[in-house]
């Protein structure tokens, strides 16, 4: 059997491969960095569930400037992204959400982490915009 000799170099000293585009974007979205994402969002394709994904961690560090931009790039499950902002008390990011728009399940679902947190300002926020009339059907 043929045996290769070992590294000499310990593997944590050998160096690593640079960051993938999603690997940044996963970055950017956890620690708020809209700058980067703004220049990744326009150098890179992404798929529509990487920006879905990106969408949720954004909503859990609160970044609306990061949230804006993928929702403007097409990410649009801000039912789950609404869950991730209550959860993290990020009330900025979920009154975005509330504009952009939630469904009453997913609103509900809020409702209730936002109350088993104490979250109040949250747990109101979305009372409202459960309780919100439609807006005026325009022919």
């Amino acid at each position: 059997a043929l045996s290769l000799p070992p590294s000499p170099l310990p593997p944590s000293s050998l160096p690593r491969p640079p960051p993938t585009p999603l690997e940044r974007l996963t970055r950017a979205s956890k620690i708020g960095n809209a700058y980067s994402m703004s220049r990744l969002l326009t150098e890179n394709t992404f798929t529509t569930d990487q920006l879905n994904n990106a969408l949720c961690l954004s909503a859990a560090q609160g970044s609306v400037a990061c949230m804006e931009l993928l929702i403007n790039r097409g990410a649009h499950d801000t039912d789950t992204a609404a869950i991730f902002a209550t959860k993290s008390d990020r009330y900025p990011a979920l009154r975005l959400l509330t504009k952009v728009g939630l469904s009453a399940a997913a609103t509900k679902d809020a409702i209730t982490v936002a109350a088993s947190h104490g979250y109040a300002d949250c747990e109101f926020l979305l009372h409202v915009h459960l309780h919100r009339p439609p807006p005026p059907v325009v022919d």
